[in-house]
């Protein structure tokens, strides 16, 4: 359900007089012309930022005290624009490890609004615009992302063009919802424009944070400065600089390469709408520097997919986006060398066991067979387990219970140290990742990487955004085709992995000879 906040009440420069109701559940218009008893409880916050000043973004860049019903004027500081801006009572930025998705529990009565002025010692259901009336009547959830995390988080929307997102914070001691607005330039409560609004519990005092990019980094590929692969499906050697706002470098940064929606030998068949991860990590060393071994991957991925492929740093902060300059055919650019004689055999090696598996892969296809997993999960933390058959194609379908009961839950995959066609297994990687989300109510099929490798797949089963249960697996490692006794691929499935599997095959073909002339 779709739920607006319409602000109708115009005040400068502080608070109204008027009264008006705020009505919670579908949170509604207050209309000055509405004649009920009034609510104290709720405020608004708009602005615009302060572009004239120059913060520093470890410290708050504004606070505002907010003393009554009403709403309040506020310009932060700095020229941040098309970011998240948090607003919250918390004195010390909030680390961002802290954030967490809230759940209706949080809204209810000693949840992360009881210490508030305005609810503390009350019985919410006496309230009519107590925070789960208000803001989470049922709670409705979207994504927020601030720097590189990203957590489903409550939302409603305000008048009228802007969306603020609710996050918790926990750090163990301290329990305090965190408010989010993107900032942009939007048509607000009373028509004008403005940069963000809020509403937020009134008689507290709040602080507004950002979390800009730390640091910059330098791509070079095959060692000229650029962010353009010339073509797809062919091995480069990227070089990452990172250095901090400063210039100096940034020594054991965490830095990822992420590919997103490209060939997949886990997740062969690309949905519109999901979002599948290939990542791989590494730190920086004395430098500020990483290498990578990198094949992009894209061909024939139309741009519905959302294709992306970008560095990450974390720890310092920040991102760099590359794209690839011809990606509409295959054209094999031999390499003479390849980083150093490590990285030549090693990547060899992972290309070869990745033809194997895909080669696997394609003979159960051609005979339209699977494997397939039935499995149960329970909110109390039950899951049973099953064998994946390696280099085949495996059907899973996991129901979840809550008290015998059939629920609707959310399935997280990952497969951590198997083989990601972006980068292929290489020297001095912290790990190797391949991410995707399903739903309970979702049949996928994946083709299990664990061949001459460690990989371990999982699936952590999520109930109203709390994990309860993970499933493991064991593997039958032997590359083999199929058995006349396998299941058969449905028609639908075959035609998509059919697909899949062809792209595949063409791009790591294509890996294999750019590298083929590498000693």
């Amino acid at each position: 359900m779709k739920r607006h906040f319409l602000i109708m009440v115009l005040l400068f420069p502080v608070i109204f007089s008027e009264s008006v109701t705020t009505e919670g559940g579908n949170v509604t218009q207050v209309d000055l012309n509405v004649t009920e008893s009034p609510t104290s409880r709720w405020a608004g916050i708009v602005g615009w930022m302060n572009h004239s000043a120059v913060p520093n973004p470890d410290l708050s860049i504004y606070d505002i005290n907010i003393q009554n019903s009403g709403i309040y004027t506020a310009w932060p500081e700095g020229s941040y624009y098309n970011m998240p801006l948090i607003v919250t009572r918390l004195t010390e930025k909030p680390g961002l490890t802290y954030l967490q998705t809230p759940v209706p529990g949080d809204f209810q009565a000693y949840g992360m609004f009881w210490n508030f002025t305005v609810f503390n010692g009350w019985d919410f259901s006496l309230i009519g615009d107590s925070p789960n009336a208000t803001l989470c009547n049922p709670c409705v959830y979207t994504t927020c992302e601030i720097q590189a995390v990203s957590l489903p988080c409550v939302y409603i929307n305000l008048s009228q063009d802007f969306q603020m997102k609710v996050l918790k914070f926990s750090n163990g001691t301290v329990v305090e919802p965190i408010f989010i607005c993107n900032i942009s330039n939007g048509t607000g409560y009373n028509g004008s424009v403005f940069e963000f609004e809020y509403l937020v519990p009134s008689k507290e005092v709040y602080s507004f944070y950002i979390y800009p990019e730390e640091c910059n980094i330098t791509v070079y590929i095959d060692g000229v400065q650029t962010t353009v692969f010339p073509s797809t499906a062919n091995v480069y050697d990227l070089r990452a600089v990172v250095r901090y706002k400063n210039l100096s470098v940034a020594q054991n940064a965490t830095v990822y390469i992420v590919e997103e929606n490209g060939r997949n030998i886990l997740l062969p068949i690309l949905i519109t709408g999901k979002k599948y991860e290939e990542v791989s990590a590494m730190k920086t060393n004395s430098t500020g520097e990483v290498r990578y071994a990198v094949a992009p991957t894209r061909y024939n991925i139309p741009d519905s997919y959302n294709y992306k492929i970008y560095i990450l740093s974390v720890d310092p902060y920040c991102t760099k986006n590359l794209t690839i300059a011809d990606y509409s055919s295959i054209t094999t650019r031999y390499r003479s060398s390849l980083i150093n004689s490590d990285y030549s055999s090693q990547v060899k090696s992972s290309v070869q066991n990745m033809n194997a598996l895909a080669s696997t892969a394609t003979k159960w296809v051609a005979q339209q067979k699977t494997k397939a997993h039935y499995l149960n999960a329970t909110t109390s933390g039950y899951a049973n387990t099953s064998t994946l058959k390696v280099g085949a194609p495996n059907k899973i379908n996991i129901t979840l219970y809550d008290g015998g009961n059939v629920v609707e839950g959310e399935l997280k995959i990952n497969d951590e140290d198997g083989y990601i066609v972006i980068a292929p297994l290489q020297p001095e990687k912290i790990f190797y990742s391949n991410n995707a989300t399903f739903s309970t109510s979702e049949e996928f099929t994946i083709i299990p990487t664990r061949y001459n490798n460690n990989a371990n797949f999982t699936i952590k089963v999520f109930y109203n955004y709390v994990n309860v249960a993970n499933v493991t697996f064991t593997y039958d490692e032997l590359l083999e085709e199929p058995q006349p006794s396998d299941p058969d691929m449905d028609p639908a499935t075959h035609s998509a992995f059919s697909t899949g599997m062809q792209n595949i095959n063409i791009v790591l073909l294509n890996i294999g000879r750019s590298i083929s002339t590498v000693p």
